[in-house]
C-alpha cells in the first residue's frame, strides 16, 4: 500500500486496515477524507485537524462523552468534524442511524454536500492507495437530499430540519447532531422528540451561535 498522507503508515493487511478504520475514526478521517479549505482559493485539501479540532477530539470524542453542547464561534470546522465522525460511525456500524437536523433546509442541503465530499473523497483516496474502497466502506444503496442509506449493513444518515413538534418520535437515531439550535422553532419540543427516539447510550450533539430567538440552548 502506498501512503497518500503523512504521519502514519497504513496497516500491513486489509484486515488490519479495516480494524483501524472501525476503531480509530479520527485516523481514517485524516488519512482518507478531504474538505474544502476555509480559503476557497486553495480548493479541496486533505482533512488535517487544526488545534481546536484536535482538542475536541481528545477531550470529547476519545473520552466517550455522549451528550455534547458546543456554544461555538464560526469557522473553526466543528460542523465538518462532526459530520465526518458521524459518517464514519454510520458506515462502520451495522444498524446505525445518524440524524443531522438544522434550522433551515438550505443549511441541511449544504451539510449534505459536505457529507458527499467526505464520502466521495474517502472512496477516491482508498482507490488511490491501490485498494478496493468497498472492501472497507459500503456502497450507498440510496442517496438523496435527505441523506444516505447503506443497505448492506442496514445503516443510514439522515439530513433534515427540526421544523415540527413531533420530529423524531417515530424514528430511531443512535446519534443526533442538532445544529443552529438557538434558531429552532419549538426547540424544547423538537429536542424532546429526538431524544425520545434514542436508545440508551445514544449520542446527542448540539451546537449554536450566540444569537437566535430561543432560550433552550442557553
Amino acid at each position: 500500500m502506498k501512503q497518500t498522507k503523512q504521519d502514519s503508515p497504513y496497516p500491513r493487511t486489509p484486515d488490519e486496515l479495516l480494524e483501524r478504520i472501525v476503531t480509530d475514526r479520527g485516523w481514517f478521517i485524516q488519512h482518507f477524507c478531504d474538505i474544502i479549505h476555509s480559503d476557497v482559493r486553495r480548493g479541496i485539501q486533505p482533512f488535517v485537524f487544526i488545534s481546536p479540532q484536535r482538542r475536541y477530539w481528545r477531550e470529547i470524542v476519545d473520552t466517550g462523552i455522549r451528550r455534547v453542547i458546543v456554544g461555538k464561534s464560526r469557522k473553526w470546522g466543528f460542523s465538518t468534524l462532526e459530520l465526518a465522525d458521524g459518517l464514519v460511525e454510520t458506515f462502520t456500524t451495522p444498524g446505525f442511524r445518524y440524524g443531522v437536523f438544522a434550522h433551515k433546509q438550505e443549511t441541511a442541503n449544504n451539510l449534505n454536500r459536505t457529507v458527499k465530499l467526505l464520502y466521495d473523497s474517502a472512496v477516491r483516496n482508498l482507490a488511490a492507495a491501490g485498494l478496493n474502497p468497498h472492501e472497507f466502506i459500503p456502497k450507498p444503496t440510496s442517496t438523496s437530499i435527505m441523506g444516505y442509506e447503506f443497505g448492506s449493513i442496514n445503516s443510514g444518515l439522515y439530513l433534515g430540519t427540526a421544523s415540527g413538534k413531533g420530529v423524531g418520535q417515530s424514528d430511531r437515531f443512535d446519534r443526533v447532531y442538532a445544529t443552529e439550535y438557538s434558531d429552532w422553532e419549538w426547540a424544547e419540543d423538537s429536542r424532546a422528540g429526538l431524544e425520545g427516539s434514542q436508545p440508551p447510550g445514544a449520542k446527542f450533539i448540539v451546537d449554536f451561535n450566540a444569537h437566535g430567538k430561543g432560550n433552550d440552548s442557553y
